[in-house]
């Protein structure tokens, strides 16, 4: 009988990517992304938040510009 596989201890999270799909959200993305921001920072969680807007018809696309400029 074979030995199982050797199973190696998890690295040390380096980088936590958060992929958000967006459409028509400009009601609540920047809350969201403002609350995820705040929440990953107080936890010293490295990471990076990425938005796709998926052919938004209202201001969501705007909003994420402003974010960037705002949230560094």
């Amino acid at each position: 009988m074979p030995n199982p596989p050797e199973i190696k201890p998890a690295r040390p999270l380096s980088l936590l990517s958060v992929v958000i799909p967006a459409r028509d959200e400009e009601g609540c993305i920047a809350s969201t992304i403002e609350h995820l921001q705040l929440e990953l920072s107080l936890r010293s969680v490295p990471h990076e938040i990425v938005v796709v807007d998926d052919g938004s018809t209202d201001s969501t696309w705007q909003i994420l510009q402003i974010l960037m400029k705002v949230i560094d």
